[in-house]
């Protein structure tokens, strides 16, 4: 209802306290605001992602954000983080100093990578410069099929896990490989 006050001038509240007002100024909410800025159906679909997270996860993924930031603002260097969705799919953010076509073509590949060795039908990919500001973001929203030339180039992405313990409570079995992306 928000987003409908703000861009298609209906009558009410632009902005409620929530996840919108408790975010500001932090990398979370960088990325609402440029969510909020954009035309993008599938930009927008990971804003309602985003948005229906816990505070808990949602503090999770700031702090997160805030060290890919930091490794990246000492070296100068790509970090990443990659985060499972409840219901499938994923989001993966870069952050980087690379020219916006290089930064695109690495986070597309990632992106895809991911999407397809989770065998998911979605996967969104965030790139982030080196102050935290989102450069551009993806969606990939198809359904997964079997590539041969994918599958040829996904085994590096399969031995790194996808953290998903931002996005819900899940028993860690004790069988079970490490949710924080050692394996």
């Amino acid at each position: 209802l928000a987003i409908a006050v703000r861009k298609m001038g209906i009558e009410g509240q632009a902005t409620p306290e929530g996840q919108l007002t408790r975010f500001r100024g932090t990398p979370v909410g960088k990325l609402l605001d440029y969510i909020n800025s954009s035309n993008r159906p599938d930009v927008h679909r990971l804003g309602e992602i985003l948005l229906s997270m816990s505070g808990t996860a949602a503090d999770a993924l700031n702090t997160s954000i805030a060290r890919i930031i930091k490794m990246t603002r000492a070296d100068y260097g790509t970090h990443d983080i990659s985060l499972g969705l409840d219901g499938g799919g994923g989001i993966t953010i870069h952050c980087n100093e690379e020219s916006r076509g290089n930064a695109e073509k690495l986070l597309n590949y990632h992106c895809e990578m991911r999407k397809y060795s989770e065998k998911a039908d979605r996967w969104y990919g965030i790139t982030l410069n080196i102050k935290g500001d989102p450069k551009f973001m993806i969606g990939l929203e198809f359904p997964w099929k079997m590539d041969p030339i994918l599958e040829s180039h996904a085994g590096p992405f399969k031995v790194r896990a996808v953290t998903k313990s931002l996005f819900g409570p899940r028993k860690i079995g004790r069988n079970d490989i490490c949710p924080c992306g050692s394996g």
